[in-house]
This record gives C-alpha cells, sequence and structure tokens, in this order.
C-alpha cells in the first residue's frame, strides 16, 4: 500500500495547482529518508523543469528535516561528541556523507599518533609527536579563512584535501586529542579559535568554567600547532584588546563549538541567491546555541 502511495504521490509531482502540491509534499514528508531514491528516479526520468525543481526542493527539505532531527537527539545525548556534532555539519552539504569513511580517517591518524606516545612524555614532547604526525606525515596544512567557500571549514572535505582553517584544524586536533587522552580543549578568546593544554590534573576542574591562570600549561595555534607560552599569549591577546581585565579562559563546549561552526557555514552562502541556505544554517546555529 506504501508503494502504491508514493507512486501515486509521484504522479502529481506536476500538479500545477500548489495546494495540491503542497500536500504531496507533506505527505512525502512523512515518509522521510526512505522515500528519496523514487524522488530520484522520477528526476532521472523526466524532461519538465518544473518538476525537476519541485524534486530537488522536497528532496533538500526531507534531508534538512532530518538533519534538524539528528541535531537536536545529539543536543539532548548525554556526551554531546564533538565528532557526532561535526558530522552534523559536514551532512548539511553532503547528505550522503560515509560516516564510516569519515571515522576510519580520523582513527587512523589517532593511532599513528597514539604509536609513538608514552606516560613518560613532558607535555611538550607528547604535542611535538602530536604535531609531526598531524602536520608532517599526515601533511595537513594551515589555510587563512576564507569565506568564499566552505570546504576548509568542513572537516570531511579538510580529511579529504588536507586542507583547513583554524576553527577546522582545531576540531580536528581537539577530536583526536580526546581520543588519545591529552588535556586539549578550545577556550573562548574573541576573534580567535585559540587551543590550551592544561595540567594533567585538567579533568578534575572540567566542571570549572572559569579556569585559573595557572591550570594553563601554554596555547596551541589551531591552525598550525605552533605553540606560544602563557606570557607571550597574555601580552599578544592583551595587545589585540582580545582579553577581559581578569584575563580568564572560559572551556568552550562541544556545543558552543558546533554552533559557532554552523554559523560560520552560514557566512560561507551568499545572501542573495542562497538565503535560504543561509536562513538554514543559521536556524541551526540558533537550534544549537540556545541549547548551551
Amino acid at each position: 500500500m506504501k508503494e502504491a502511495e508514493i507512486q501515486a504521490l509521484m504522479h502529481l509531482m506536476d500538479d500545477p495547482d500548489d495546494e495540491v502540491f503542497s500536500i504531496v509534499t507533506n505527505r512525502l514528508f512523512d515518509y522521510g529518508i526512505p522515500v528519496i531514491p523514487h524522488l530520484e528516479a522520477l528526476w532521472e526520468n523526466t524532461d519538465q523543469a518544473l518538476v525537476q525543481t519541485r524534486i530537488e526542493d522536497t528532496i533538500h527539505k526531507i534531508q534538512f528535516n532530518t538533519l534538524e532531527v539528528d541535531v537536536a537527539t545529539w543536543l539532548h545525548s548525554e556526551e554531546q561528541s564533538l565528532l557526532e556534532g561535526t558530522i552534523l555539519t559536514a551532512r548539511y552539504h553532503f547528505p550522503d556523507l560515509s560516516v564510516d569513511n569519515f571515522k576510519d580517517t580520523i582513527a587512523k591518524i589517532r593511532r599513528m599518533i597514539w604509536l609513538e606516545l608514552n606516560d613518560y612524555l613532558t607535555p611538550l614532547e607528547q604535542l611535538h609527536i602530536f604535531n609531526s604526525t598531524l602536520y608532517h606525515f599526515y601533511k595537513l596544512t594551515g589555510l587563512k579563512y576564507n569565506y568564499n567557500g566552505y570546504d576548509a571549514f568542513l572537516l570531511n572535505k579538510v580529511l579529504e584535501k588536507r586542507k583547513g582553517n583554524a576553527l577546522s584544524n582545531g576540531i580536528l586536533f581537539q577530536i583526536l586529542a580526546s581520543m588519545l587522552d591529552l588535556p586539549i580543549r578550545a577556550v573562548q578568546v574573541p576573534n580567535h579559535y585559540l587551543l590550551a593544554f592544561f595540567r594533567v590534573d585538567f579533568y578534575s576542574i572540567l566542571g570549572n568554567e572559569n579556569l585559573e591562570d595557572q591550570e594553563i600549561l601554554f596555547f596551541i595555534d589551531a591552525a598550525s600547532g605552533n605553540t606560544y607560552s602563557y606570557p607571550d599569549m597574555i601580552k599578544y591577546l592583551d595587545k589585540v584588546g582580545c582579553l577581559n581585565a581578569k584575563k580568564e579562559f572560559k572551556i568552550l563546549s562541544n556545543t558552543a563549538i558546533i554552533a559557532h561552526l554552523f554559523g560560520e557555514l552560514a557566512q560561507c552562502q551568499n545572501a542573495t541567491t542562497d538565503f535560504h541556505r543561509k536562513n538554514e544554517l543559521e536556524y541551526l546555529a540558533r537550534l544549537v546555541k540556545n541549547y548551551i
């Protein structure tokens, strides 16, 4: 019966009555992702521009609705994994993203780093191995911020091209560090995505968002992996006006990072020609941000 109804709905995709088409699309939404192959088959077998446009819009709305539900599920999950959140952001542009391949690539990089680490290394020595593997052996490079395209923001494309900006490289850095139990987290600094390496007892103070100065050993440039001493970073941030008087660094939660990433992806959309996508990405950014 479902198959018969789907085929009947397919035949109504060219109905000139907008009200009829609205009823058709609402019913197709109820079927969700499983109906997409039927729509794609119809697209390939019609030469009517109206029908093809309607199909493309319907598929996108179904995929967006599914993504919205999955983002909400992630927000209400216990862990709110940064890796899973990053996959959700990539799925906006790549709904058919191969999650297994994505995770396998990250797992391989993690294993390469893990094989060189041991408990007797200092934090700087640990970071040296981390950087050597990620930036020299794997050949990840850092790009300047550019909103003319979204590839440098999406981790699946960063892993494919091995080129990312401070935000995407920093997210990859933090995902790998978490997998390796290294106390590296992003900290809130205006107009910067900055990583910090904390003391060994970092995990005992995770619940304290405002960290004391002495709990940060050094800072890490998210784009390149370069390290900066605490005094040097304080001096630089004071100079450019990006540090408050108390010199406190708030750890960015995974939800804050993903909300920021959705917002940056929205900035990559042309406000005139891609305003629908820009609005959708801004909506997802607000959805995540409101949960923080």
